[in-house]
């Protein structure tokens, strides 16, 4: 039986994976007006997420909106679907922080602030986080800031 513990000859994905958090990067989109945002992992490269911090900044239109993220391949198939148990209001700013250890919130604290658990994640080159807030309100006038800390390790 072959020890799956051995690196195969000539990869460096597996030997990636044993490699302690050297090199940290903080990527950040704050682009405004928009209320979706696509981030894709760089081909030769693996990102294994440490924290995910969002500021959402809604508009005074319509009813309250709900923050996802869509983990996908590259061929935009959903793996998973990370959901905050908190809307957030019309005319407000939320900030959300998903990070292993996060408490689930189902309230903000001080009106503001909310934490969710974010699964210890390894994502390959070409997967996606897709950031999506799903009632699709104020699609072109509410901001969504992402700052994205990640361990990246070029293969």
């Amino acid at each position: 039986m072959e020890d799956l513990c051995t690196p195969v000859s000539g990869s460096n994905i597996i030997a990636a994976y044993s490699l302690p958090l050297v090199n940290p990067v903080l990527y950040s989109d704050t682009d405004p007006n928009t209320s979706s945002k696509t981030i894709i992992v760089p081909a030769s490269t693996i990102w294994q997420l440490i924290s995910i911090f969002v500021i959402y900044k809604s508009t005074n239109t319509a009813e309250d909106r709900q923050l996802r993220i869509y983990f996908q391949d590259p061929s935009d198939t959903s793996f998973l679907i990370i959901v905050p148990h908190v809307k957030i209001p019309t005319n407000t700013s939320r900030y959300f922080s998903f990070f292993p250890s996060a408490p689930l919130d189902t309230s903000a604290h001080d009106n503001y602030f909310v934490t969710t658990p974010l699964p210890q994640l390894t994502l390959p080159p070409l997967h996606k986080m897709f950031f999506y807030e799903s009632e699709e309100i104020d699609t072109e006038a509410d901001d969504m800031e992402i700052h994205i800390l990640f361990n990246q390790i070029n293969i």
